[in-house]
């Protein structure tokens, strides 16, 4: 069972975050924060890290992401690549196991002994322009990054490498500014066609086809679609696989189960028979554990444990052994104390769930409409959440004590407080009741969120209300995560009755996303395509249908209008890029941008077309035979400029290409080219 990761490694997209455009006033023509453009891992690799296709080029680059979605096999995956194509040294830091100040000062003192080569400092600093350094696990260094933090990370001859850096969400979020010049990714889930690739190479490198067979089958016909959801994190799916191995039968239906039947699997696997008569002692002392080390303070980091502690708070040296034995701790250094790390982020979490017998602990039961002196509200502390729904999920909690909890949550009363803390515990009421399943009132909870998210009609005005912007953001985020077909018929019913454009073309993405190839989300963002003549409402369309219907040719169709109509030369850029992401061949997109070369007289757009080309043209044979017509008959400064640019980018091994740009070389002289200084 000892799979490598060679084996079963299933390329993840990821997604590059821009930072917010200064608003507009007009809601259509704003850009969400995170330009969901995905990036397949080759194009990641060519683009952003060897061509420096990015702000820093290349040179600062973030990978940030949920707990299992494959951050540090990301990293690994970019030092395979860099010895592969021989283009530096690679230096790997495990920030879980740093002990000096500074990574220079760990890269002398640690690092360059654990090579077994001769290998100086000295040496390795005056190859810096050659060094790439892997930083796996800023979380674990620290609650909270800040500036300080980095400074003194990257400081000194550091200054000059180029870096890479893994994060989970919520820490990077916590000090977007901390990290000031990184080109920010996070790493996209496992499609499902890609959970069946994984399903595949699991268990063919296990030596069992016919059951990973099984499985992807049980998967198909199942309605647990939240178990689906759950799988598309990387870490939860190598999970089920282990279970589904072992058990051949039966899937489980909240987060809790899914964890809970992979810590029968570890006994199964490595316990002897003298830790299987402990396993409740086990169980109980790792869930105290995992429930104190979750108090810790943000200056006391929660991850990295020190030995001593956590010997005493297990309760016995016997059990710290076996703890040890079973793997869900694992001792990182040695020097000056011990520490000790759980085998992942999340089963800590999962093992903190164990440990809480009351909802009490989360939300002080006795609340009313003022904070209870000296209790925790833990359930306006992001690091809870997981935790929350973990319990939630549990079998062992009564029903009883679950309904009084989400109860509490969606009625919480702030008194004169403002409604701000209000709706932070509906939101979270919402989330929690996609684990507990036996909620009794979970319809009037989803369509309260929906009616957050998108608004309703007031029978006595007759006109249709929303709320602020941050209570519609919030519900929106939240509508994925409660039980998906209720919010499924509260959307519809937002189709069928809103009148609102800005708002139908929300709603209907967001039904699209959480009901993949919704028929009625698809047929109302045609109509609004095809009656609306308001052009940005239209567009605004056509990108929701783009992402919830990938490679629908009415849009491509759409799109292709908008190209060829004149005197359009802000959506020219954005239909040809919106086509760029649903037409996978790129085909519609490079034809309309070679026409665009060949008839715009308009300069700008042809500069952004010829721009746009050698993003998307890589090695199309039409593409470069464009490019290398305008560099042979244009006299235009500007539309030479960025054929040469373009080609350069695209034409790459392609003999008529570079003939084309040497005869460029020697023909033209550099005075007739101010601009290459400028913008090489």
């Amino acid at each position: 069972m000892s799979l490598q990761r060679e084996e079963i490694y299933v390329p993840l997209a990821i997604v590059e975050r821009k930072p917010p455009k200064p608003q507009s006033g007009n809601p259509l023509e704003e850009k969400e924060e995170e330009k969901l453009i995905p990036i397949a891992e080759e194009r990641f690799f060519e683009e952003v890290l060897r061509s420096g296709q990015s702000s820093s080029q290349g040179r600062r680059i973030a990978v940030i992401g949920e707990p299992g979605s494959g951050k540090t096999t990301r990293l690994q995956k970019i030092t395979d690549w860099i010895l592969e194509q021989g283009l530096g040294l690679p230096l790997w830091v495990s920030l879980a196991d740093l002990t000096q100040p500074t990574i220079a000062q760990y890269i002398e003192e640690f690092w360059l002994k654990q090579t077994g080569q001769s290998l100086t400092i000295e040496a390795l600093t005056q190859q810096k322009d050659q060094i790439w350094l892997l930083l796996d696990g800023v979380d674990e260094m620290t609650a909270r990054v800040e500036s300080r933090h980095v400074s003194a990370l990257l400081g000194g001859w550091l200054q000059g490498v180029r870096v890479v850096v893994s994060c989970r969400v919520n820490v990077w979020e916590a000090d977007k500014n901390a990290f000031s010049g990184f080109d920010v990714f996070r790493n996209l889930e496992f499609s499902p066609e890609q959970v069946r690739d994984y399903i595949r190479c699991w268990f063919a490198g296990a030596g069992d086809v016919a059951t990973g067979e099984d499985l992807d089958r049980e998967l198909s016909q199942s309605e647990n679609y939240r178990l689906k959801e759950l799988i598309q994190n990387p870490l939860r799916l190598w999970m089920l696989c282990h279970i589904w191995y072992r058990n051949r039968g039966g899937l489980p239906e909240t987060q809790a189960e899914l964890y809970g039947q992979f810590v029968d699997r570890v006994y199964d696997w490595k316990a002897d028979e003298e830790i299987l008569d402990q396993r409740e002692a086990i169980d109980a002392a790792l869930a105290k554990l995992a429930l104190a080390a979750m108090e810790q303070q943000d200056e006391v980091s929660r991850l990295r444990l020190r030995e001593s502690w956590v010997v005493k708070v297990l309760g016995s040296r016997q059990i710290f052994e076996a703890v040890k034995r079973l793997g869900w701790l694992n001792r990182v250094e040695r020097s000056p104390e011990a520490i000790c790390v759980f085998y992942h982020a999340t089963f800590q979490e999962y093992f903190a769930a164990l440990g809480v017998e009351d909802w009490d602990y989360f939300l002080p039961r006795d609340h009313e409409s003022s904070p209870v002196e000296g209790k925790k509200y833990r359930i306006f502390e992001t690091q809870w959440k997981q935790v929350i729904l973990l319990w939630l999920g549990q079998e062992d909690i009564v029903d009883e004590q679950k309904e009084e909890f989400i109860n509490k949550l969606v009625n919480f009363n702030t008194g004169c407080y403002g409604n701000f803390y209000y709706y932070r515990a509906y939101f979270l009421g919402a989330a929690g009741i996609d684990e507990f399943k036996n909620c009794s009132f979970p319809i009037e909870i989803v369509r309260w969120l929906v009616k957050l998210g998108f608004g309703y009609l007031n029978i006595e005005k007759q006109e249709w209300q929303t709320y602020l912007d941050p209570i519609k953001e919030g519900a929106r985020q939240v509508i994925p995560e409660t039980i998906r077909q209720l919010a499924i018929t509260e959307l519809t019913y937002i189709l069928e009755y809103c009148p609102s454009e800005y708002t139908l073309i929300q709603a209907a993405e967001s039904l699209g996303t959480i009901d993949q190839g919704n028929p009625q989300a698809i047929t109302t963002l045609i109509r609004m395509m095809e009656i609306n003549k308001n052009e940005n409402t239209c567009f605004q369309a056509a990108e929701s249908l783009g992402k919830i219907d990938q490679g629908n040719p009415q849009v491509i169709a759409m799109l292709i209008r908008i190209l060829e109509t004149p005197n359009l030369l802000y959506n020219h850029s954005r239909a040809a890029e919106s086509l760029g992401k649903i037409d996978k061949e790129n085909s519609h997109e490079i034809a309309e941008l070679i026409m665009i070369l060949e008839t715009d007289e308009n300069r700008s757009t042809r500069e952004l077309a010829a721009k746009r080309l050698g993003k998307v043209g890589q090695g199309n044979p039409h593409a470069i035979a464009e490019l290398i017509k305008i560099l042979e008959t244009t006299e235009d400064e500007y539309s030479h400029w960025w054929a040469v640019y373009s080609l350069g980018k695209i034409g790459q091994g392609n003999l008529q290409a570079i003939a084309a740009l040497i005869r460029i070389l020697e023909t033209t002289e550099k005075e007739e080219y101010p601009l290459v200084g400028r913008r090489r």
